[in-house]
């Protein structure tokens, strides 16, 4: 593939922790809201070598990607919540990218109202 047409993101931020997990689960909520507001399609036809592939991993990834809960080491560690779709041998890459897209667009209609 020409390197002009390859698109890359990167998710692995190197900003601090907190910030980073601000940005992931500000990410979760607004495409959460999109989605039970009816305002998340995908297009018809999808563009791509593999359509029926990538319609079909883009909904596993979203019906696995959730809170996973780690509880703590001892009594006087702390519960771990991380959001994640990587169970069972599973990625979450493409829903993540749905995320950063709505995230950190600047289309006006794609705003929380």
């Amino acid at each position: 593939m020409p390197a002009h047409t390859q698109c890359h993101v990167v998710t692995n931020f190197t900003d601090t922790h907190a910030l980073k997990n601000h940005s992931k689960y500000g990410a979760c909520t607004l495409l959460n809201n999109m989605l039970r507001e009816q305002r998340v399609s995908v297009a018809d036809p999808v563009y791509s070598e593999d359509p029926e592939g990538n319609r079909r991993r883009l909904k596993e990834q979203m019906s696995i990607y959730s809170m996973q809960f780690k509880a703590a080491q001892n009594a006087f560690g702390k519960q771990r919540v991380a959001l994640s779709g990587k169970v069972g041998g599973m990625k979450d890459d493409v829903v993540i990218c749905l995320q950063l897209g709505i995230y950190y667009s600047k289309e006006p209609h794609l705003y929380a109202p």
